[in-house]
This record gives C-alpha cells, sequence and structure tokens, in this order.
C-alpha cells in the first residue's frame, strides 16, 4: 500500500500551535509563515480544553513584523469568526487554498469567557508548492 502526502504540485505541511489563554481574558495565537515561497492554507482544526460555551475565535492574515510595508500588526485579511463549541473539535476546511507569503503570520484571536483558563492547539492545513 503506498501513503502519499503530495501530488504532482503541492506537498501537505502541516503544523501546529499550542497557547493557554487565561480565563475571561484574550489572546492572539500567532504562526508565522516560513519558507521562500511562503505556504497555501485551506483549514485546520482547534482544539479547546476547558472552553466555555460562548467562547470565541477569530481567524486573520497579519503583518506582525511590516514585511509589506503597511505597518506592524497591520490586518491583510479577516476570514473566520466562529463559536467555540466546548464539547470538540472545530475544523474548517475549504475546497481550495489561499496563498500566505513568507514572513506573514496567521493569527487566531482567542476569546475566553469562562472560569478556567483555556488549553489551545491549533493544527494549520498547510501546503507546500514543489
Amino acid at each position: 500500500m503506498e501513503t502519499s502526502f503530495s501530488r504532482q504540485d503541492f506537498l501537505f505541511d502541516g503544523k501546529t500551535v499550542r497557547s493557554i489563554v487565561n480565563a475571561g481574558q484574550t489572546k492572539n495565537i500567532d504562526f508565522k509563515i516560513t519558507g521562500a515561497a511562503g505556504r497555501k492554507v485551506n483549514g485546520g482544526f482547534l482544539f479547546a480544553i476547558d472552553a466555555a460555551f460562548g467562547d470565541e475565535v477569530t481567524c486573520q492574515v497579519c503583518d506582525v513584523d511590516n514585511i509589506l510595508g503597511y505597518g506592524p500588526e497591520t490586518t491583510l485579511n479577516e476570514y473566520l469568526t466562529w463559536s467555540i463549541d466546548p464539547r470538540g473539535t472545530i475544523e474548517i476546511e475549504i475546497n481550495y487554498a489561499g496563498t500566505i507569503p513568507p514572513g506573514i503570520y496567521i493569527r487566531c484571536i482567542y476569546k475566553s469567557c469562562g472560569q478556567q483558563d483555556v488549553k489551545v492547539a491549533i493544527n494549520h492545513k498547510l501546503h507546500r508548492e514543489l
């Protein structure tokens, strides 16, 4: 049996980022895109342990380090604001991939409204051009 994580033009390059969001607080969870050609992204999974009903996440593409010259912390695109399901995992997958240049960040802003710190892990579905 052959297993393949690539096509002729792309190679899957999934990455994870983890953080703890203090109870009742909002926190940026940033992931910097690396590699000379950047990466394509078409979704991901978010795990939130000890989440509360009412927690939410907003996902953006940001130029944190002023790579493009519009100023530091510039939001280039906001593509998701969803409520967190405290009973399970959130998955987003779209049938096309957006390109994120090198040095740009995927930012997930987690807003906690509960009484416990929330342990968050985000698995980004990234792809590298061959």
